[in-house]
């Protein structure tokens, strides 16, 4: 009999605590983090207790290493629908291919002179680190759906909150350059040169820390909060627009959120408060070797 009540104790206290609203206060909290040997983002499983069915949400960044994109590709194949962010250039959707993500990008790139020199410094920093860009690991298979604003929706966004493409597209560009501060010390350095070896160690964990912090604001600081419901809140109803129809089916569905990891917390909000569901799991991914 004491056997017994302590396995129902024990139950429902585990219950008790995962069923409770988590809400979160920093990226850190299991988003985004930087250890000492690694840059980490996060991925939680989330269950309905209602209808059975699981959501995992997968927080990523744009620059990575090969093997983390290799175990995203791997476990999202067991999924029955993956949305992933994008915003695309047509009103068309997206075909399920590679090619079809990187003729999209060079689209809104064409259009934005900021948003082309960024891709071309993220670029430019993988190839120097060592590293891979989530565009060119990434590919999508049959159940992946493209699931984001397009460039006509993003625009009407930026003007619902009465702020210029313009001023936005400068904001990311200089958010970008912050970030990737010190990068001429080494862009032409000899990858052979001892020197090179040491400062880009130190470099790598000068950038993860500086993409922690600048996470962390866009998802929770007061000076972000325009820039927050602009490129994170209303393109994240539209994700969530896509994943309700694939809610209360007659079986269970196992659905993925592939987003960006500033984007994940409000995800996490929302679908403990709105829809239900609770956390039953996270784990940690080695975004980048240091």
């Amino acid at each position: 009999m004491k056997k017994f009540l302590l396995i129902f104790l024990f139950g429902f206290i585990h219950y008790s605590i995962f069923s409770q609203i988590q809400e979160f206060h920093s990226v850190e909290d299991g988003f985004l983090r930087l250890k000492a040997s690694s840059l980490q983002t996060g991925k939680f499983k989330l269950v309905s207790p209602d209808t059975g069915d699981i959501i995992y949400l997968i927080g990523v960044i744009h620059i990575g290493e090969k093997s983390y994109y290799e175990k995203i590709n791997v476990f999202s194949k067991d999924m029955d629908v993956l949305f992933y962010e994008g915003v695309s250039f047509s009103t068309q959707k997206l075909s399920n291919t590679k090619h079809s993500i990187l003729q999209n990008i060079a689209q809104v790139a064409n259009k934005q002179t900021n948003f082309k020199e960024i891709l071309k410094y993220q670029e430019s920093f993988a190839k120097k680190v060592s590293l891979a860009r989530q565009v060119d690991e990434l590919i999508p298979e049959y159940n992946w759906v493209n699931a984001d604003v397009n460039y006509a929706e993003f625009q009407n966004i930026l003007k619902k909150h009465e702020i210029s493409q313009h001023k936005m597209m400068n904001y990311l560009s200089l958010d970008n350059k912050n970030t990737f501060q010190n990068y001429n010390e080494i862009e032409n350095m000899d990858e052979t040169n001892p020197v090179f070896i040491k400062k880009i160690k130190e470099y790598k964990k000068i950038i993860a820390s500086n993409l922690v912090t600048s996470a962390n604001d866009l998802c929770f600081s007061e000076k972000m909060k325009l820039a927050r419901k602009i490129l994170i809140l209303e393109r994240n109803k539209v994700a969530l627009s896509f994943v309700q129809k694939r809610l209360n089916q007659k079986n269970p569905q196992i659905i993925g959120m592939l987003y960006g990891a500033a984007h994940i917390p409000d995800f996490l909000n929302i679908l403990q408060k709105e829809y239900g569901f609770i956390i039953d799991s996270h784990e940690w991914l080695d975004a980048w070797n240091l």
